[in-house]
């Protein structure tokens, strides 16, 4: 038994070292594209009706994402094909907070020549949990655009991501109960990998919950 244990304790710590690795980033000192054109176009998410459980996965920003270099300057990068959905549509994408990483995400909206239409910081994005989301709406007449580009956001890439939580717990004491709460707070950073979704839905229609 005691040798059991002991083969069995190494791997239990390999195990939780695996799952605290940190997030994975682009590569950037190896091939690099020239231009949005020669990235790989990932498609968004996009519900079906037909199978109303079928919700999207976060994955790692680097699954979708490689090097792209824009005046002297690489970074990386993920291109995403938005247009299946018709305007009026509302485009979304998620950011995972997570303890490993916290991607600091600037998009940019393209049209089919790859021309910016707009732009959205990192300041953009709202918090709900813990989560980052940031909604874009594209209505009928609205200049047309067919992809969406994800990049790191330079200006808050090295910044914290700040959690509050709070926790009560209550103890019975003779007669009555006594109730005890804390707060506590958790700081993870900003930077230029993390988890995310990207996904595209009619205008109207409930929201996606992940």
């Amino acid at each position: 038994m005691r040798t059991r244990l002991a083969w069995l304790l190494p791997l239990g710590l390999a195990v939780g070292c695996a799952s605290t690795q940190p997030m994975r980033q682009v590569a950037l000192d190896e091939g690099c594209a020239a231009s949005i054109e020669q990235l790989t176009v990932n498609p968004a998410f996009v519900p079906d009706l037909a199978q109303p459980k079928l919700k999207p996965k976060q994955a790692q920003f680097a699954d979708y994402a490689a090097c792209l270099e824009r005046d002297g300057v690489r970074t990386g990068a993920a291109l995403f094909r938005i247009d299946k959905v018709p305007a009026p549509s509302t485009v979304t994408l998620t950011i995972g907070s997570d303890p490993r990483g916290t991607l600091a995400a600037k998009v940019e909206l393209l049209d089919e020549n790859f021309k910016v239409v707009r732009s959205h910081g990192f300041d953009e994005f709202v918090r709900r949990g813990m989560q980052y989301t940031l909604d874009m709406f594209h209505n009928a007449g609205d200049p047309p655009v067919r992809y969406l580009l994800v990049s790191p956001d330079a200006t808050k890439v090295g910044g914290v991501d700040q959690h509050l939580g709070s926790q009560t717990s209550t103890l019975f004491v003779g007669t009555g109960y006594y109730m005890h709460g804390t707060e506590s707070a958790s700081s993870r950073p900003l930077g230029d990998a993390g988890l995310l979704v990207v996904s595209v839905r009619p205008q109207g229609s409930t929201p996606l919950k992940y």
